[in-house]
């Protein structure tokens, strides 16, 4: 059993039967190598070294169906799929028209709170990072600094009295920004990721792939906004 990251992988020829479960997304890569090995790179360093990058792909596509999945029941042509963010939050749900305000956020908020939500995370990608960093610029406690400029915000307090991480994602959509309350939301692991060889084709001394399936819950859908639309330049 490899650790990698937050994930543990399973290392071994076995071969794994999947459950079939509704919601769950399969991700599979492939890869290979051929016997000639650079000199000072082991055999089994460049096992480890080809299942590391499709990890790396495997994670970026899940990362990306959070935002953008489309529920899929799966068919024998349409592989199954999670519904991502954009797909289960349809309620506190704006279109923005021109650029972001802080009170947008703060409205948005009251919506989910008073819908019995509590929002403590804001998931945006860097224009929305920057737009929330000059809501306060004028309103941040500093330390005299000789060599540092700038502003970075990483909380936000709202007039209700919560408290709203903010975190940035490359993946997050460009002109979106969604409110969680992270107690209500996450990734459910079906079969984590591990990797298993398959036959060999040609002159490769190796084929094999990486595979693991992955949900995706939100409760309280009304406890949860996602905001879109806002201008990216103003």
């Amino acid at each position: 059993v490899l650790e990698y990251r937050n994930f543990l992988i399973r290392v071994e020829p076995a071969e794994i039967i999947f459950l079939i479960i509704g919601g769950g997304i399969l991700l599979v890569g492939f890869f290979t190598f051929l016997s000639c090995i650079e000199p000072q790179e082991t055999y089994d360093e460049r096992y480890l070294r080809e299942i590391n990058k499709k990890l790396e792909e495997n994670l970026r596509l899940l990362n990306l169906a959070i935002y953008n999945g489309q529920r899929k029941a799966g068919s024998a042509t349409t592989p199954r799929m999670f519904g991502g963010l954009k797909a289960l939050i349809t309620t506190n749900d704006p279109v923005v028209s021109g650029a972001l305000t802080r009170k947008r956020i703060e409205d948005s908020v009251a919506d989910c709170w008073t819908e019995g939500g509590r929002p403590s995370l804001i998931l945006t990608n860097q224009w929305g990072k920057r737009k929330i960093a000059s809501f306060y610029e004028g309103f941040v406690t500093t330390e005299r600094s000789e060599m540092m400029g700038g502003v970075e915000i990483s909380k936000i307090v709202t007039p209700l009295g919560l408290d709203l991480s903010v975190a940035v994602d490359r993946d997050c959509p460009t002109d979106s920004m969604f409110l969680l309350d992270i107690a209500k939301v996450g990734a459910l692991t079906i079969d984590p990721f591990f990797s298993e060889p398959l036959g060999k084709t040609k002159d490769t001394a190796f084929y094999g792939q990486v595979v693991g399936e992955y949900g995706f819950v939100l409760q309280h859908e009304k406890a949860h906004a996602h905001i879109s639309g806002f201008s990216v330049t103003v």
